[in-house]
């Protein structure tokens, strides 16, 4: 308890330098730690064991080389790019969506008049 008290009888602009010292380390300890496992999952990805069949060859020699993760990616954005230029170049109308039938609204269960 005496160093709550001690701490306590600090002037304000010491305890709060104190919390901000403690606060950096205390962020940087975590961030120093999340960058090493993101870098190590980072290098599991893009770097993939070989796997190897009995006779010692190789699974992806009969096979096309798996894309990194940054490949599907662009990949990705590409398609999104192309998606949103046929949107604004398409020369067609959007479809009339029409009724089948006038039926009446069914109401949901939890707004039934009570």
């Amino acid at each position: 308890m005496s160093l709550i008290h001690d701490i306590h009888n600090q002037p304000h602009h010491i305890r709060r330098t104190m919390f901000t010292l403690s606060l950096v380390v205390l962020i940087s300890g975590v961030g120093v730690i999340w960058l090493n496992s993101f870098q190590k999952n980072m290098y599991a990805l893009l770097n993939p064991p070989a796997e190897t069949v009995e006779d010692g060859s190789s699974l992806a020699e009969g096979k096309k080389a798996s894309a990194s993760p940054f490949a599907l990616i662009g990949d990705a954005f590409k398609s999104l790019r192309a998606s949103i230029a046929d949107i604004f170049n398409s020369n067609s109308t959007l479809p009339t969506v029409t009724p089948e039938a006038s039926r009446p609204p069914v109401a949901l269960p939890i707004s039934a008049p009570r």
